[in-house]
């Protein structure tokens, strides 16, 4: 008998992958004391992300320190923005698929014959040196390393991107990415191959996902009713 799978909130910070685009040319604000350029923290990051990436995964989630166990799956992406991720049970039952395209973000249960949706804006997936051509940033160093900031709007002291490269590689160690007032989610990733990273850590209010890629393939022609949302499910609002 298959046992109904819990929906955790962390599958939304699938969308903190997303959160990359590209506008006008950047316009960094350096202070002298920092001694560092913004192209030679670029160095590490891809220059772009891939047109298309196929690979096999292994995703463990855990909520509020509380382990929710790890699945295999496959992850399928077309650039800009659009994504599925199909996780599997032991003897490759699908548990449930995520798709991410322009419309924003559906959870689908085979089983259930229910599509979850919740609409937002998005663009790129990957982290790359695409996504700093946008805006304006500030470059500052502190303890942890040279931190680069995007500012918001609304105050002095508001951000919406802060970005820390590590001090003696000089590589991206972490990202977070402001989705809403007091909300935010951080994003590290490891080991890139060929624009894609290998590993992904996302984390947001106590939940985390981490993602294990392996046997990357770029470049694959893809079909695009691969992203297309299935019919003769039942859809209702993603809430969390």
């Amino acid at each position: 008998m298959f046992t109904r799978i819990k929906i955790h909130p962390l599958l939304i910070l699938l969308i903190g992958m997303a959160i990359v685009a590209s506008a006008c040319a950047p316009s960094i604000k350096r202070p002298e004391e920092v001694g560092v350029g913004i192209q030679e923290l670029m160095n590490c990051l891809p220059e772009t992300p891939p047109e298309t990436v196929v690979a096999r995964g292994r995703f463990s989630i855990s909520w509020r320190g509380i382990s929710g166990g790890g699945y295999d799956g496959v992850l399928f992406y077309m650039r800009p923005n659009k994504l599925r991720i199909t996780l599997y049970a032991p003897f490759g039952i699908t548990l449930y698929e995520v798709l991410i395209n322009r419309d924003g973000l559906y959870m689908i249960f085979p089983s259930e014959g229910v599509i979850k949706h919740r609409e937002m804006g998005l663009s790129d997936l990957f982290i790359s040196r695409r996504l700093f051509e946008r805006g304006d940033y500030t470059l500052r160093s502190d303890d942890r390393g040279y931190l680069m900031e995007r500012p918001g709007t609304k105050s002095q002291n508001e951000w919406v991107e802060r970005h820390l490269f590590d001090p003696s590689t000089l590589c991206l160690k972490e990202s977070w990415f402001k989705i809403s007032e007091g909300d935010e989610i951080s994003v590290r990733e490891e080991g890139f191959h060929e624009g894609v990273p290998e590993k992904i850590l996302i984390s947001m209010k106590g939940y985390k996902l981490e993602m294990a890629l392996f046997d990357i393939t770029t470049g694959s022609i893809l079909d695009e009713t691969l992203f297309s949302i299935p019919q003769g499910y039942r859809m209702e609002p993603l809430e969390y």
